[in-house]
């Protein structure tokens, strides 16, 4: 992004003017923060005029006109496909209750975007008039709401014999009961599922203090950072990085510690109604320890692209050696992965699957054969390749800047000595200096996780008096030592 259009998305996220660039996504998403937070900049006469061509322009203005307790004329709202009502009316500010009251009679196809708001301000008693069907998307805003209203909505709709999933926050869309469509944003929806559970899938209110930073950094289309889906439009987009402390949000709200009813589902079955929205460290070991089942439960959305937009750099011995017949089943009906395959025969010495496979010499596989204490696959990677010299191929010589090739070592997860109490909401991701990780680049830490959800809880209520909050490495049989 070059100055000009930093300083333009700036101004527009201030609320003080619109960019020149309408057409980057640093552009779009920039006014529609500002518009979101700004009355003054919402109201102006270009953003009028914007969000008179702009859908999503205009659910961001009619969504401030809201919070800011004005109820938008039926020009302002009704399309065709209802595509200028906004999702989200409640982040940053609360609409009153008297206003919600008039938005929902007034527009009677946004009651479950009322339903969310009261849900987030605890207006119980509006909820209640709204007579909506149970949903657990607004179950777990009320349950998060901190509020004493919400506290009743929630326990409203857990009292419920049944709960449905009509509020979509990863798509925004509410599902049409009558019409049997999606609402606001137009596409087709099936009818709300029933049974549905309460997931942790919830963008709930804290979550939106959390802001990836406007740079100056111009990413490339492989290195740009995967967008997270967002309610407010604006793909948590922030004039800084990271949550903004006040008064009503304060710090522990949202760059929380886990508590110990939540490190419990580290290692205990999964409730059907999962009991917190705080899962990423919970959605990181599944991962890892590769448990598929509850990697799908806890994600509920997975990518939606095909093997065939995935590169295809796996590793394929962490965790413990597979068995011949399932990486000739992959070699066999993924010839792309011969290489991968190989390099698995490889470092688990096989030698019979590994002459079969007949994987084309590579950088790669000589590096796994350097680590190997069988001398056959680097005497046959180097005959192989004395044979074919000339073509030009030259194994031993690759770039270390290769990602992949971090993934030949042998050890590609050691262990660890540390102990962070209390323990975090995600798993730290290291890179060592000039050495990359085997995965994308990064090297999990599990093991912290691992060694805290091992310890007694006495001897992590000794860590953190005698050593205060952060990291511990080494022993700790000193700690139940006598005073």
């Amino acid at each position: 992004m070059n100055k000009p259009d930093y300083e333009q998305n700036l101004a527009a996220i201030r609320g003080e003017q619109l960019p020149d660039n309408l057409s980057s996504e640093e552009g779009r998403t920039s006014i529609i923060r500002g518009i979101r937070h700004h009355h003054g900049f919402a109201t102006s006469a270009a953003v009028t005029a914007l969000s008179a061509e702009h859908a999503h322009f205009a659910r961001a203005r009619n969504a401030r006109l809201i919070m800011s307790n004005i109820v938008p004329e039926p020009e302002e709202m009704d399309g065709s496909e209802r595509e200028r009502q906004p999702y989200c009316i409640w982040h940053p500010d609360f609409a009153s209750e008297t206003t919600c009251r008039e938005l929902a009679r007034r527009y009677p196809s946004m009651r479950y975007q009322v339903g969310h708001a009261c849900a987030a301000a605890g207006f119980a008693r509006l909820y209640a008039e709204l007579d909506l069907l149970p949903d657990v998307v607004i179950a777990e805003e009320a349950r998060e709401s901190g509020t004493e209203g919400g506290r009743a909505i929630f326990e409203a709709i857990m009292a419920s014999p049944c709960r449905y999933a009509v509020v979509d926050d990863f798509v925004l869309t509410i599902s049409d009961i009558e019409k049997n469509s999606a609402l606001p944003l137009g596409s087709s929806s099936p009818s709300p599922s029933c049974p549905a559970f309460l997931n942790g899938d919830t963008d709930v209110r804290w979550k939106l203090e959390d802001r990836r930073a406007l740079t100056r950094v111009v990413w490339s289309s492989v290195l740009r950072p995967r967008p997270i889906p967002c309610i407010e439009e604006d793909m948590r987009l922030g004039e800084q990085e990271g949550p903004r402390p006040s008064e009503d949000w304060p710090e522990s709200r949202y760059r929380s510690h886990l508590t110990p009813a939540e490190v419990e589902l580290l290692y205990s079955p999964l409730p059907l109604d999962l009991p917190t929205v705080r899962k990423t460290l919970l959605i990181q070991m599944a991962a890892y320890e590769g448990n598929l089942d509850r990697y799908a439960r806890l994600t509920a959305r997975l990518a939606e692209a095909g093997m065939d937009r995935v590169e295809l750099r796996c590793v394929l011995t962490t965790g413990g050696i597979p068995p011949h017949d399932v990486r000739a089943l992959v070699g066999g009906r993924v010839p792309g992965m011969r290489e991968q395959v190989a390099a698995a025969w490889i470092h688990c010495d096989y030698e019979g699957t590994y002459k079969r496979v007949d994987a084309t010499p590579h950088w790669h596989l000589w590096l796994a054969a350097k680590n190997s204490p069988n001398p056959f696959y680097l005497r046959d990677l180097e005959r192989r390749t004395a044979a074919e010299q000339d073509d030009g191929v030259d194994i031993t010589n690759g770039s270390m800047m290769d990602r992949t090739a971090d993934c030949m070592d042998l050890d590609l997860e050691p262990t660890e000595n540390v102990v962070y109490p209390p323990l975090g909401d995600s798993m730290d991701v290291r890179t060592y200096e000039a050495e990359y990780g085997p995965y994308e680049g990064g090297a999990p830490q599990p093991g912290f996780v691992e060694r805290y959800v091992w310890a007694e809880p006495e001897l992590l209520r000794k860590i953190e008096d005698n050593i205060c909050e952060g990291a511990f490495e080494g022993p700790l049989g000193w700690l139940d030592e006598d005073d």
